[in-house]
């Protein structure tokens, strides 16, 4: 089980947005499981009993989990998804298909001041932002798809911090590449132009921008980790809430830069898969209740 995935708030069409995403991206693309409402989740979220909950996907083999939470959140461009591709054809059909009912906030064509031959930034339909990049690797990271996050608006200037912060959060955290504005050019001197960085096995990219965007990190794009043990959920937990950090509810929390996560024990998955859907609905119900999410309870839960 791969420990970090990437997770996307929608309201509806789940099932319709997976099968497109798989549709477009080929290759080591599929849906793996989807799950749906039950009593005691349906209370919670306020959606019908029976409707889609969640849809666990990957493309282009990187793990996504698509949550059809309701209207309150929607993803942002401050973490958007580069997709490299390998020639004109492919960045064509990408940008053609993910552009069509979107909004489309660079179109593509080449630019001067960003490598490769061609580019585009778009919003999908779903509201899901795409970064297409004919030029595949040119970015330094491993991954055909790869997380960006944008620093924008209070927090623009912090994501030198911010990669340092994650790179120590997790064992495995590398800096990849890091490029900074000099003197001159058109933001800050120092803040981040560029940057790769390899959280949990998954390369990631972070910017800096103060241009006046008018977005910033929600809770519609999230980081889910992944945990094998109660010490490793306490780690991630603590380490994340720390320095003005904020807990939610049901295993979700927001660092101190405003980027969401979700720290979810393995066996909860394991219980959901494998085991009996009565006395599943009462894990869920306890964990309705929890703030960071405790296993022991959980597994009392599950066996009454």
């Amino acid at each position: 089980m791969q420990k970090l995935r990437n997770c996307l708030w929608f309201d509806g069409n789940a099932i319709k947005a997976a099968e497109m995403y798989v549709r477009l991206f080929g290759g080591n693309s599929k849906i793996v499981a989807v799950t749906h409402y039950d009593e005691a989740t349906s209370k919670a979220a306020g959606m019908p009993v029976g409707d889609v909950l969640t849809v666990d996907l990957l493309l282009a083999g990187l793990p996504f989990l698509i949550l059809n939470g309701g209207p309150m959140f929607q993803p942002t461009p401050a973490v958007s998804y580069a997709v490299h591709c390998d020639d004109d054809a492919e960045i064509e059909r990408l940008y053609a298909a993910l552009s069509k009912d979107g909004l489309v906030l660079m179109e593509l064509q080449k630019y001067e001041l960003i490598p490769g031959e061609k580019y585009a930034w778009v919003n999908d339909e779903y509201g899901v932002s795409w970064q297409l990049i004919h030029n595949k690797g040119m970015c330094g990271a491993r991954q055909k798809i790869v997380p960006c996050l944008l620093f924008t608006r209070t927090q623009a200037g912090r994501a030198s911090e911010a990669i340092n912060f994650y790179t120590k959060v997790f064992s495995d955290g590398t800096i990849l590449k890091i490029e900074k504005y000099a003197a001159g050019e058109d933001q800050p001197e120092g803040h981040v132009k560029h940057a790769v960085f390899t959280i949990s096995d998954t390369d990631m990219v972070a910017m800096d921008n103060e241009s006046g965007h008018n977005f910033g990190f929600t809770p519609g794009n999230s980081f889910i980790i992944m945990c094998d043990s109660q010490d490793m959920v306490d780690r991630y937990w603590d380490a994340l809430t720390a320095d003005g950090g904020q807990a939610g509810h049901c295993g979700w929390l927001t660092d101190k830069f405003g980027n969401s996560w979700q720290v979810v024990p393995e066996v909860i998955i394991d219980l959901m898969v494998h085991g009996d859907k009565e006395k599943y609905k009462n894990v869920n119900a306890a964990m309705m209740q929890m703030k960071k999410l405790d296993i022991a309870a959980l597994q009392k839960a599950y066996t009454g």
